[in-house]
């Protein structure tokens, strides 16, 4: 599924990849070079349902279609389903966040306090995305009881948003 937005004159493809469906990367990867080719955006964004859920490393399964993804003319690829933040990789100068944890799953009294945390992602083409450069900002995010929803995902407490990123950071190639 590929849908286009216009985000300040830069015309985005945000394309949608969920791995149960056979695992197969070949539609996703024609549809990369389809959207290049035909000069439909200037920047392809891979949204990825996939991976081993609570596993808090890269595996290797999600990361060969990543790479394939990256291969074939994405600009970034966003991961989630495995309920825990992954480390994010550099692969031929493009960005691959592999999972970004939880956000509005109720699962608060499931796999340990892990599963409570998230990161938010703010990224910015310079340029109007001619050279494909992107800056990006990390929002620590966690996933409490509170008094008004009996359930929310807020923004870390300052004191523990340092060390979330300084972890984020370590783990990350």
């Amino acid at each position: 599924l590929t849908t286009f937005q216009e985000v300040r004159d830069v015309k985005i493809a945000f394309i949608a990849y969920h791995e149960l469906f056979n695992g197969d990367t070949s539609p996703i990867t024609t549809e990369i070079q389809k959207i290049k080719s035909e000069k439909l955006a200037e920047f392809i964004v891979i949204y990825a349902h996939w991976g081993d859920e609570y596993l808090q490393k890269i595996h290797p399964r999600p990361q060969k279609k990543a790479h394939a993804f990256i291969d074939a003319g994405a600009d970034i690829v966003i991961g989630h389903h495995p309920h825990v933040v992954q480390p994010m990789e550099i692969y031929n100068d493009k960005y691959i966040f592999y999972s970004l944890g939880n956000f509005v799953f109720d699962q608060v009294l499931g796999k340990s306090v892990r599963t409570r945390l998230g990161l938010g992602l703010e990224f910015i083409c310079e340029n109007n995305c001619e050279n494909k450069k992107i800056n990006y900002t990390l929002f620590p995010l966690i996933a409490d009881k509170n008094k008004t929803y009996n359930f929310a995902v807020e923004l870390m407490k300052k004191e523990n948003q340092e060390k979330f990123i300084s972890w984020f950071k370590r783990i990350s190639k």
